[in-house]
Formats: structure tokens, sequence, C-alpha cells
């Protein structure tokens, strides 16, 4: 990373495919019906140091799809008469908000840097 920011400088570099993908979130999209055997992400040392290396954008969105994923299995498993849609998607939206909070905060070292 050093090196490619010597080279171009003042060029911004976005990391694709870069969510961490827990490994206690695989493991709960799979005991409640998902098929997602052998998934591995970037650690978040690893993103961490890049963001200071000087990466611009660092992209996580399965993070983000898996936590919903999994979540949604979950409550919808263990609550198989529920239809409203309303509850399982705060179920969904709590989760997504604790794994931003966590890249922001700990991983990106973005918060109040707006």
């Amino acid at each position: 990373m050093q090196e490619i920011k010597r080279r171009i400088p003042n060029t911004p570099i976005v990391l694709h495919g870069a969510s961490s993908v827990n490994p206690e979130l695989v493991e709960m999209c799979n005991k409640y019906g998902g098929n997602i055997p052998g998934a591995k992400g970037v650690p978040d040392e690893m993103l961490k140091k890049a963001g200071e290396l000087g990466v611009s954008k660092i992209n996580v969105d399965t993070d983000l799809r898996l936590t919903v994923t999994a979540n949604i299995r979950k409550f919808l498993a263990e609550n198989p008469s529920e239809i409203d849609i309303r509850k399982y998607l705060v179920v969904a939206r709590d989760n997504i908000k604790q794994i931003v909070q966590h890249k922001m905060r700990n991983v990106l070292c973005s918060s109040n840097k707006a």
C-alpha cells in the first residue's frame, strides 16, 4: 500500500470485497437454514492498517448483508408464527447499526470526521 501511494500520490484508493465476514454470523446464518460454508473475510486489523496507509474507501457490504440475513433467519426460526415484517426488520436494523458503529469507531477510525 505504501508503494502504491508513493507511485500515485493524491489518488483515492478503494478496497472492494473488504468485509470481515464474522464467523459467528456465518455460523448463525447456517444454523438457521443458510448455506454459506467456508466464507472468509479480511480481518479488521488489516482493514484498519489499510486505512492508516491511505485507503480512501473500504467497502464492507457483505458484513451488512450477512448480519441482516443471519438475524432475520434466527428471528423467523425462533418465531415461526410471526408475520409482521416490522418486528424482524427492527432486529436486522439494530444489528446493522452495531456493525456500522463498530466499523466506524474501531476499524475505519472515521467517527466524528465528517
